[in-house]
C-alpha cells in the first residue's frame, strides 16, 4: 500500500508518524480526498484519517518501509529542500557553487587580463 505521515503536536515541538493506508472509507471519498484506514508503523494500531488533511502527507508506494517516525535529519533536509523549491535565488546560488568546485583553480586573479588590456590601452 501507500505510505503516509501524519504530523501531531508533541511537547517538544511536531513529530511526524508514518502508517500504510490499509483500506478506503467507503463512500468518503477518492484516492486523492477521503477518509482511509491507516494502520500506523510504530505499533500496528489502526485508525482512520483524511488524507486531505494539511497534516497529512502521501509518500507513495515505497520499496521498502519507512521508518515509523521522521527523524530530525529526515525532517532538516526535507524543510531546506521545500524551502530551497520556493526560493530560486538560493537553488542558483546552489548551482553556482556546484559549478566553481567543478573548475579548476587558476593562478591569474579573475578579471586581471581585462584590467592589463584596460590599462595599456589607456596609455601612450
Amino acid at each position: 500500500g501507500d505510505y503516509i505521515e501524519q504530523s501531531f503536536p508533541t511537547v517538544s515541538g511536531k513529530k511526524w508518524f508514518r502508517g500504510v493506508l490499509a483500506k478506503r472509507i467507503v463512500g468518503a471519498g477518492s484516492v486523492s480526498h477521503g477518509f482511509y484506514q491507516v494502520r500506523w508503523l510504530e505499533n500496528g494500531d489502526l485508525s482512520t484519517i483524511d488524507i486531505s488533511s494539511p497534516d497529512v502527507t502521501l509518500l507513495g508506494p515505497l520499496a521498502k518501509p519507512p521508518g515509523a517516525i521522521r527523524t530530525r535529519t529526515e525532517s532538516r533536509n526535507l524543510e531546506n529542500e521545500l524551502r530551497g523549491a520556493e526560493n530560486p535565488a538560493l537553488i542558483e546560488r546552489k548551482i553556482r557553487q556546484k559549478q566553481r568546485q567543478k573548475k579548476p583553480l587558476s593562478t591569474a586573479s579573475p578579471g586581471s587580463s581585462e584590467r592589463d588590456h584596460k590599462a595599456g590601452g589607456m596609455t601612450k
